[in-house]
């Protein structure tokens, strides 16, 4: 039987709302998960530090595409004159889907690159997630089989330690990242007298070495873009 295409229009447009996290349990409005998933994914990737998990969000997300696939499967014999905006939104889940997985995959590679670093700090290795740490302790372990058949069993006890500091491969904290502020600050950029402070506009873009804004975006005060 036919669908009523009012009833139907409504379906769509909570679906479309649901997906851009429009539809909260108070009604309250806030910032769109979507827009906070693509804020998270730019940091990933121009930041070279090992960022906090972003846990709440990503399970959201997951749900919310879940539920949006299901309705995708159910309505897929939707009538024509429904057909594009059903098209519409199968797009948009597709674009959430590539932010989700770059997101992750981004990652995937810090870890990968700085294992050792982030084992040997018990406040980084929180930032990641349970399934990251999981993954991070497997490729150590596979590492250190690799190095250990390859080179290290011929090396002096004393010298076969990947922990050792030159061994170490850390994140790249000089380098530069842009970003807004969301409110006028000022923040110290190691310079001499005066011109070591540098007083920041909100809304306005601004280049800094990442190690100087370190603690802004921890305290969510500034917006890397």
């Amino acid at each position: 039987m036919a669908r009523d295409p009012q009833q139907l229009q409504l379906d769509l447009e909570h679906a479309f709302a649901e997906l851009d996290g429009k539809i909260t349990s108070n009604g309250d409005d806030r910032e769109y998960d979507a827009e906070l998933l693509r804020s998270a994914w730019i940091r990933e990737q121009y930041v070279d530090d090992i960022l906090p998990y972003e846990e709440d969000l990503i399970e959201r997300i997951l749900a919310r595409v879940q539920t949006q696939l299901q309705y995708l499967e159910l309505h897929s014999a939707m009538e024509e004159a429904n057909k594009l905006q059903l098209v519409i939104l199968e797009t948009e889940l597709e674009r959430i889907q590539f932010l989700l997985r770059s997101y992750i995959r981004l990652r995937l590679l810090k870890i990968d690159r700085y294992a050792i670093y982030i084992q040997t700090e018990p406040v980084v290795l929180q930032n990641l997630s349970q399934t990251e740490a999981e993954y991070m302790k497997k490729h150590l372990e596979l590492l250190s089989e690799l190095l250990h058949d390859s080179c290290l069993s011929k090396l002096p006890p004393s010298l076969r330690s990947l922990s050792e500091p030159e061994m170490v491969t850390r994140p790249d904290m000089t380098k530069p990242v842009f970003l807004m502020c969301k409110s006028d600050t000022a923040v110290d950029i190691g310079g001499e007298g005066e011109d070591s402070i540098l007083e920041m506009k909100v809304g306005e873009v601004y280049v800094i070495r990442y190690q100087y804004i370190r603690h802004l975006l921890e305290r969510d005060d500034v917006v890397i873009v």
